[in-house]
């Protein structure tokens, strides 16, 4: 079923997300360990949206939180945001 239709008045366009990352990965090495703390993130986050992010102790919710902050880059994959 479909909402009915106003006549005059059109939907709101959708917005783009404030925060957009496509396939964001990051890896640490150091000489021959690696540790890989994003595999292949995507996330899009509206503007006025609440997110939370949880995860167990190591699962990379504080590097995925310092590449949002710009405080670190992505290994891969692309990182967008609104300003």
């Amino acid at each position: 079923m479909t909402a009915p239709q106003v006549p005059g008045v059109s939907a709101p366009l959708p917005t783009p997300p404030v925060v957009d990352l496509r396939g964001v990965r990051k890896i640490y090495e150091q000489g021959e360990m690696v540790f890989e703390a994003l595999k292949g993130v995507d996330v899009q986050i509206a503007q006025g949206e609440m997110v939370a992010l949880m995860g167990p102790s190591g699962s990379g919710k504080t590097t995925l939180m310092q590449i949002i902050g710009l405080l670190d880059r992505p290994s891969a994959g692309s990182y967008t945001d609104s300003d």
